[in-house]
């Protein structure tokens, strides 16, 4: 388990016993929509339990999508929670001369206009606080999209290579992809990554193994990045 995810959300029995790198559990942590912080940090774990078991199943001396995943839902809760932007702003503030130099000439320029008013620390902070959670609300939307696309798919992904060893282990899963560009809203990428996952798995040269891994983490990497992208630019 990581350890900054725990949260005190209880998944209801029957979830519980599905475990948590079932399609049941997945979709409770979807539905998580009282607390975005407490489903990040959900998210977050889910990835990693999903990597860990990507890798018992193709090996772990090369890392899966997942693992990459886990580190970005990660980074995503900093912000979600408002624990990165805020503490940086305010060493800016306190340290940077600069910026109180700026601060002081708005005074005085303020203070010609208005006589007592002020243009303070905590003002720009107040102004900073509600863009903070504007781009908060947008990288929690983004978190939450490509999780609900791509866990459930890794959770069959997971189970049919636990029961079929031959190449073709994930031949059902990739015909019941909507067939098409990422940009248009297919999944002929995550198609190409998962076959190339089940082929990588019989791989006996290790160099060329890593080569087909990279492949298949890119394209997926690829898929994740144009989903993304309508929420980069909103928090941008």
């Amino acid at each position: 388990m990581l350890e900054t995810t725990t949260t005190s959300a209880k998944a209801p029995p029957a979830v519980a016993a599905a475990g948590r790198l079932s399609r049941e559990w997945i979709h409770w942590v979807i539905h998580l929509d009282h607390d975005a912080a407490a489903r990040n940090l959900e998210i977050t774990q889910s990835y990693h339990d999903l990597s860990s078991a990507v890798a018992d199943a193709l090996g772990r001396e090369n890392a899966n999508w997942c693992t990459f995943a886990t580190w970005a839902s990660r980074t995503a809760g900093t912000f979600i929670r408002d624990e990165e932007v805020p503490h940086v702003v305010r060493l800016v503030l306190g340290r940077l001369s600069p910026a109180r130099v700026t601060l002081a000439h708005l005074n005085d320029v303020l203070a010609r206009l208005h006589g007592d008013a002020r243009f303070d620390e905590e003002s720009v902070l107040d102004a900073i606080r509600t863009t903070i959670q504007d781009v908060a609300q947008v990288i929690a939307a983004g978190n939450l999209a490509v999780y609900s696309e791509l866990a459930p798919l890794f959770s069959d992904v997971i189970g049919a290579l636990g029961s079929d060893s031959s190449p073709r282990a994930l031949d059902t899963i990739v015909h019941a992809l909507r067939p098409g560009l990422s940009q248009k809203g297919g999944q002929s990428l995550l198609g190409s990554a998962f076959r190339t996952y089940a082929a990588a798995r019989g791989e006996r040269d290790p160099k060329r193994k890593a080569g087909m891994m990279l492949l298949a983490n890119g394209q997926i990497g690829l898929h994740e990045q144009i989903r993304l992208q309508p929420f980069i630019a909103g928090s941008l």
